[in-house]
């Protein structure tokens, strides 16, 4: 028997590739970037001297390391409560959300320390996006579970998330120009991180940008019939 993927176009195997490339590198990028600040910082350097963009580093790996950690207990829970799925969906989903509960406020913090005002709005975006998605995996787990809870479709998360994402990339656009009209110098690795939000949003818009597409669409046909 054939199997699935050989009958996908070209193109659509050329994507996924070049999807698994982009997250290949973005993973080393991260862990990359936040190796170099734990080095630094054991050598002395203080939080306060970090570049604004250096935070996205301080909080994103580790982000990272915890997702992995999770997408294989995630794998676990479907072997474990292999007769028992919706028990398993639900533990999965408390584990979801508090893990997003908690970096959310790492983001906030973040954005408590970032200098100046035009990069802290950056990580506000990010900030507003890591509470998105925590009302999704708690709206997810309740209806599960099977709470007496609003249904909210998915679509409505996911097209907030990307309206956030675009908000994030144009504040990041906004403060790399008043940088440069400042004459503000930043270090490599600031601007390394900049390709790693601009990555970041890429992936994003690659697995969801047709939610927020069709959230937006049906927003303005509601308003414009």
């Amino acid at each position: 028997m054939e199997s699935l993927g050989a009958s996908d176009p070209p193109q659509s195997r050329l994507g996924e590739v070049l999807t698994s490339l982009l997250e290949g590198i973005l993973i080393g990028v991260l862990l990359f970037g936040f190796a170099v600040l734990a080095r630094e910082t054991s050598r002395g350097m203080q939080l306060h001297s970090l570049s604004p963009l250096h935070w996205w580093f301080v909080v994103a790996a580790p982000q990272l390391v915890i997702g992995l950690i999770l997408y294989a207990t995630a794998l676990w829970l479907n072997t474990w409560f292999a007769d028992r799925f919706i028990q398993g969906r639900i533990i999965q989903g408390v584990i979801d959300a508090v893990n997003h509960f908690v970096f959310a406020l790492l983001w906030l913090w973040a954005t408590l320390m970032v200098r100046p005002w035009r990069w802290r709005i950056v990580f506000v975006f990010k900030t507003l996006e890591q509470i998105d998605w925590l009302a999704f995996r708690m709206d997810r787990a309740a209806r599960t579970a099977g709470l007496n809870w609003p249904s909210i479709h998915p679509m409505h998360f996911f097209g907030l998330m990307g309206s956030l994402w675009v908000g994030l990339l144009a504040t990041v656009l906004i403060a790399v120009v008043l940088d440069i009209r400042a004459k503000e110098r930043r270090d490599w690795l600031h601007y390394l991180g900049v390709g790693v939000i601009v990555a970041e949003s890429i992936d994003f818009f690659q697995g969801f940008g047709r939610y927020s597409v069709r959230w937006w669409r049906e927003i303005y046909q509601h308003l414009l019939p």
